[in-house]
């Protein structure tokens, strides 16, 4: 029998940009990454709900359904097309020395080529139910490539120990699409809204990656001090078949809720989902900072993942009382459609919430670590029982069904995840 892959974790490093001491210093770690992080994805994901407040006040309801579909679409393809850089970026990122910028627009490259890919095989494959138009159909694999790159930038700002970039970024971002989508709101189309996602997105991108390669990378020196590149390979490989099921559920759920119930069920899906998925986010939002600082500095490995296991805990925790206490509240505001049918959902997939917390744990740890094996399989249980259950249980249950199949799932890849995760934590007690 093989073991499992392992890459080989490094001693304390240093940082590739000029930090200052003390507070300065103090705030560029684990709880000061962290929160940025948090900040970041919290205002998005609320300016997010407004986005789509305005949207679903402004534009008919279908119209609504089909543009959160399209966006869904484009947002997916390009998790996948960012190949695992990101995570490869955050892992490694900090250890590439004089190489950091040549590696950077590499990966911006190939990840651009496979969102080009990505794009055009969905629309051969995949884009009857979901693209309108010519129009449409030109445009999205433009689409994928502009989200792909404005995603990888994350990684790259959050591997370079500059996570507050990432929060003024995307704050930035967030309130500059809502100003567009309801300066368009007179044009009542689907096309109005998904560009006004999109144009915003893609300004965004080329004024941080100007600022990127003229200012932020001017320091970096030093020599690369990165694993073999068998250990690289493995790394990828691994990571990047994660990733690739990991995004399928996102992918596929408002596809099975579209086809199944309808555009107008989808724009109430969509709005409860986003609001879900920004509690998901921004637990994992913390999960970069951890991984970036446990690279910096093994030998404090015990004391990051104590801190990390209780902001893990407390954003968990506010993310339920989002969904089971202001979420009906909200869905009040937006309509009565969306009043009568998202609570009941929102309810569920708020328990799923501390399962998905749990392995935000495991898949940190192991990335850190480099015992990579078994998130295949976490991934593979997850996907499987969340996209298997939902056709069988939106029939029985109608909206609310794709809720309990995301808590099922959720809940035994969790349990899954936990017997390695033990055996990681009970090996640093041993090892210390």
């Amino acid at each position: 029998m093989t073991s499992s892959p392992t890459i080989s974790p490094p001693g304390p490093r240093r940082s590739l940009l000029r930090r200052g001491s003390g507070a300065r210093g103090a705030a560029s770690g684990l709880e000061g990454n962290a929160l940025a992080l948090m900040i970041s994805t919290a205002s998005t994901g609320l300016l997010g709900l407004v986005f789509w407040t305005v949207a679903a006040r402004g534009f008919p309801a279908a119209e609504v359904g089909r543009a959160s579909a399209v966006i869904s679409s484009a947002t997916m393809l390009a998790s996948l097309a960012t190949l695992s850089l990101g995570g490869m970026f955050e892992r490694f990122l900090p250890l590439t020395g004089h190489r950091t910028r040549s590696l950077i627009v590499a990966g911006y490259t190939v990840t651009s080529i496979a969102a080009v890919l990505f794009g055009a095989g969905f629309l051969v494959l995949g884009s009857q139910s979901v693209l309108h138009g010519t129009a449409e159909h030109v445009m999205f694999p433009a689409f994928v490539v502009i989200l792909t790159m404005f995603g990888l930038q994350d990684f790259v700002l959050t591997g370079l120990r500059g996570a507050r970039w990432v929060a003024v970024k995307n704050v930035s971002y967030a309130v500059v699409k809502l100003a567009a989508v309801a300066l368009l709101a007179a044009s009542g189309s689907a096309t109005a809204i998904v560009l006004g996602w999109m144009i915003p997105a893609l300004v965004g991108l080329l004024v941080i990656n100007a600022v990127l390669f003229t200012r932020g990378l001017r320091g970096i020196t030093g020599e690369p001090d990165l694993p073999p590149v068998r250990e690289l390979r493995v790394y990828f490989g691994v990571t990047y078949l994660t990733s690739a099921v990991a995004t399928a559920t996102p992918l596929l759920l408002p596809l099975i809720v579209i086809g199944l119930l309808g555009a107008e069920a989808n724009a109430v899906f969509n709005l409860v989902w986003t609001l879900t998925s920004g509690c998901v986010l921004l637990v994992g939002a913390t999960t970069g900072a951890f991984v970036v600082e446990a690279v910096r500095d093994r030998a404090a490995l015990r004391s990051l993942i104590r801190r990390f296991v209780r902001i893990l805990a407390l954003v968990a925790a506010a993310g339920m009382a989002v969904l089971i206490l202001a979420a009906p509240v909200y869905l009040e505001i937006v309509g009565p459609e969306y009043a009568e049918f998202g609570p009941a959902l929102a309810r569920v997939l708020a328990l799923a919430l501390p399962a998905t917390a749990v392995l935000m744990l495991y898949n940190s740890l192991a990335r850190v670590l480099g015992r990579l094996k078994m998130l295949v399989v976490v991934q593979l249980v997850t996907a499987s029982l969340v996209i298997g259950l939902s056709f069988p249980a939106v029939h029985a249950w109608g909206m609310v069904g794709v809720g309990w199949s995301f808590l099922i799932g959720e809940s035994v890849a969790a349990l899954v995840a936990s017997v390695p995760l033990y055996r990681m934590l009970r090996s640093l007690r041993t090892d210390s």
